[in-house]
């Protein structure tokens, strides 16, 4: 298609032309041999960056370190670190014990200030009659976040915010937006109380942050499926084994309409659970191999979700009469004598359940996601009025045309390999859509290759993909997207 080659190499070349050489230090040397896990290398890289912060040692920074011009750097002021991917933490020289079978002594209160940016080059040529090919700059997303904990180690709090995350619907303008805002009670690791608004426990690609993804965005199956953020209440906990996580749990409450909402006109809410298990050590949700895993990692979860939806519509529409014209009988004339508002009151009632696996090892990641939803919509109650002129009005119930129920099914599965360990990715991915009936499904097909200059923190990630569409009646959409994208975590 015109413009096809052009936008592909727009995408491709930022990634192509470039290499990067990265400097380890001794807590990556450990971990890739074997003798450090996972969460005890992170301990090691923060130990040595506070260590870093309060000598001005110089040196090669690592994935977790930073160094100073010409080898040289002052120290923060007292009680400040930064920390690559974190950003500048602030913590008290108060100390408290850290939480329940845990007396190490924590700051009591804490702040960590950070940001993601993500600048993003689009090039998409629709297959609709007449042509629709674009080419556009965006700022995809541009977070601030704040988290920490105050008055005790365990009362932890996060304030994240986007400032292009909403949209101006009459203006099309992105406006600032706020993500998560919430309460952290973990004085119990097993059994801990979160409250506010953030992400509610259910599929794994939208737990998993955007700027920790193999692809420059999530799958189809995510946009259809997932249910993003929320304001409720959770319990959630961790099963250690050997020191380390091995099952993660989540049961949560919600309002069950989205995020942001100043209010609730129903008594209905959501409820969402969610179980996590990685029998063969810590792993977090992240998707590629950064940290080129020495071990092999596992990640299992399974999720339900269980919500009532309300809609109301209310539509405005003239009543007439016909008559014959008094000046000329044989003529009809059509007056509007009055208005009739029709509101219209549907409910519906859907169960979601995912299931997923992610396993990585040696640079090599696989994952694969699987969605259902069952949704049984009400037949719809109508409440008429009709108002005529210079008369009462008079309202009337009926009810409008019965609806089915109808179940939808998703799968996503990506791959990924490191060519270049902890620097060069190239994945491919498959997704599809399928709800009931005939010529409505959707499939993504995508080839993508990732740029890690800092592991997330700062990567250049570039794919291109098709759109499959049916359609009903005729032949199937195909939509050509290249996509090239910046990352920056600071």
């Amino acid at each position: 298609m015109k413009g096809w080659r052009v936008g592909t190499w727009l995408v491709f070349s930022p990634v192509l032309w470039t290499g990067v050489a990265q400097a380890k230090n001794v807590c990556d040397i450990l971990y890739e041999k074997g003798m450090l896990n996972a969460e005890e290398a992170r301990q090691c890289r923060e130990e040595r960056e506070r260590e870093r912060s309060s000598s001005g040692a110089s040196g090669s920074a690592g994935p977790s370190e930073t160094s100073g011009a010409a080898g040289e750097r002052k120290p923060w002021p007292p009680g400040v670190t930064y920390k690559v991917g974190s950003g500048f933490t602030w913590s008290s020289t108060e100390m408290a014990p850290a939480a329940y079978g845990d007396p190490t002594p924590k700051p009591r209160f804490s702040a960590a200030l950070g940001n993601r940016l993500q600048a993003r080059y689009t090039y998409a040529d629709r297959d609709v009659p007449g042509g629709g090919a674009s080419s556009a700059f965006r700022i995809r997303r541009f977070k601030f976040f704040i988290n920490g904990n105050a008055f005790y180690p365990w009362l932890k709090y996060k304030l994240q915010a986007d400032w292009v995350g909403a949209h101006d619907s009459g203006s099309g303008s992105q406006r600032p937006d706020l993500d998560d805002a919430f309460v952290d009670i973990s004085y119990f690791p097993f059994a801990a109380v979160q409250v506010g608004q953030y992400k509610v426990p259910f599929n794994r690609s939208e737990l998993t942050s955007s700027g920790a993804l193999q692809f420059v965005d999530r799958a189809i199956t995510n946009a259809r499926f997932s249910l993003v953020r929320d304001q409720g209440l959770t319990l959630h906990g961790v099963v250690d084994r050997a020191g380390e996580p091995w099952l993660e749990y989540a049961a949560g409450v919600f309002n069950g309409n989205g995020k942001n909402r100043a209010e609730k006109e129903d008594s209905d809410h959501m409820g969402a659970a969610r179980l996590y298990w990685t029998p063969l050590g810590a792993m977090k949700y992240s998707e590629s191999d950064v940290d080129d895993s020495p071990h092999p990692l596992l990640g299992i979860g399974g999720a339900y979700v269980f919500n009532v939806v309300h809609a109301t519509s209310t539509a405005l529409a003239p009543l007439t009469a016909t008559f014959p014209d008094p000046a000329n009988p044989d003529r009809l004339v059509t007056t509007q004598v009055g208005n009739r508002t029709t509101v219209t009151k549907a409910d519906a009632e859907y169960h979601r359940a995912t299931a997923d696996v992610h396993a990585k090892w040696r640079g090599l990641s696989l994952l694969a996601d699987y969605f259902f939803e069952t949704r049984d919509d009400k037949t719809p109650r109508l409440s008429i009025t009709d108002s005529l002129f210079g008369q009462p009005a008079v309202t009337r119930s009926a009810l409008g045309t019965p609806q089915r129920t109808r179940q939808t099914h998703g799968i996503n599965v990506q791959a990924g390999y490191f060519v270049v360990p902890k620097t060069i990715e190239l994945a491919v991915r498959y997704a599809v859509v399928n709800p009931d009936g005939a010529d409505n499904r959707q499939e993504e097909y995508r080839a993508g290759i990732g740029w890690f200059v800092w592991q997330h923190s700062l990567k250049v990630q570039a794919d291109v993909g098709s759109l499959v569409s049916q359609t009903p009646g005729g032949p199937d959409r195909r939509d050509l997207e290249a996509r090239t994208q910046l990352q920056v975590i600071f």
